[in-house]
């Protein structure tokens, strides 16, 4: 004869929601104890300075944002040749520089 399946299935699913809450309660003390993520700069503060390529029309160029800094505003839009969204943007920009 067969044994009572009950008590072991009580006991499975019993410590698996206890290891399940233990885990959760200590995930969430770790977000909560852990400092806040910086991203990027903020409203006012002057954005890092890098080097990358940039497309003038014609070629590829080396462009460094502190050299094209002089106190005015710089827009940098991160455009993507495959996305129609993106050529919408990039026509709206170029309306925007030319005039």
């Amino acid at each position: 004869m067969s044994e009572p399946k009950g008590k072991d299935e009580d006991v499975r699913v019993i410590a698996l929601l206890a290891t399940l809450g233990v885990v959760t309660i200590v995930g969430l003390a770790a977000i909560i104890v852990s400092p806040p993520v910086k991203v990027g700069p903020l409203e006012g503060e002057i954005a890092p300075d890098f080097i990358e390529n940039a497309y003038s029309g014609a070629e590829w160029e080396s462009f460094r944002l502190t050299e094209a800094y002089d106190d005015r505003m710089i827009l940098i839009s991160f455009l993507d040749t495959d996305c129609p969204h993106c050529w919408d943007e990039g026509a709206t920009l170029s309306n925007l520089h030319s005039t």
